[in-house]
C-alpha cells in the first residue's frame, strides 16, 4: 500500500515510511516520530519517571509537612519571645488570640495535610508532574516561612 503525503505526493509503502523492521528512527510522513503502540507507557527509567513516582510524590508530601511544621513552631516562638504583634498574618493573628496556640497548631497542620493529600489524590489521577510541582512550591514556602520567623538566629554563624 502506497502511501501520499497532503499534496498528493508519494513517500512510500507503510512499511518504508514506519520502518516496521524496528531499524531506523521511525519518522512518519510528516517528519515526526511515530508513536509508540501504547501512547499511555513511559519507561521506568527516565528521570521524569523517577522523580514522579509514587514514593517520591509520597516523600515530597512528608517534606510539606514537615516544613509547616517547622515554620508553625518558629511563628509561635517568635510570638512568645516577641508578643502578638510580630505576627504579620491577620488570620493567624485571630486564631491565636481565639484558640491560643493549640488551635493554631490545629488548622494550621489540619490546613496543610488536606492540602498535601489534595496533591497526593492529584498525582493518582494522572497529574503527577503538576503535584510533585506543588509539592515543591509548599515545601519551599515552609522553609522560607521558617527562615522568615527568624528559627535560625541563634545558629547564625555569624
Amino acid at each position: 500500500m502506497d502511501l501520499s503525503d497532503v499534496n498528493g505526493d508519494e513517500v512510500g509503502t507503510v512499511d518504508q515510511v514506519y520502518d516496521v523492521s524496528g531499524g531506523g528512527d521511525r519518522r512518519g510522513p510528516t517528519g515526526r516520530r511515530a508513536r509508540p503502540t501504547d501512547p499511555g507507557a513511559r519507561p521506568l527509567h527516565t528521570a521524569s519517571a523517577v522523580a514522579t513516582s509514587p514514593l517520591v510524590i509520597a516523600l515530597l508530601g512528608r517534606l510539606a509537612l514537615l516544613a509547616q511544621a517547622l515554620d508553625l513552631l518558629s511563628s509561635l516562638r517568635m510570638v512568645l519571645e516577641h508578643g502578638i504583634n510580630a505576627e504579620l498574618n491577620p488570620l493567624l493573628r485571630v486564631i491565636l488570640v481565639s484558640a491560643g496556640p493549640v488551635g493554631v497548631a490545629i488548622v494550621k497542620l489540619g490546613l496543610a495535610a488536606f492540602v498535601v493529600s489534595v496533591l497526593q489524590h492529584l498525582a493518582y489521577v494522572g497529574r503527577p508532574r503538576l503535584a510533585r510541582n506543588s509539592l515543591l512550591i509548599a515545601v519551599n514556602v515552609g522553609v522560607i516561612g521558617a527562615l522568615s520567623n527568624g528559627c535560625l538566629k541563634t545558629f547564625a554563624p555569624f
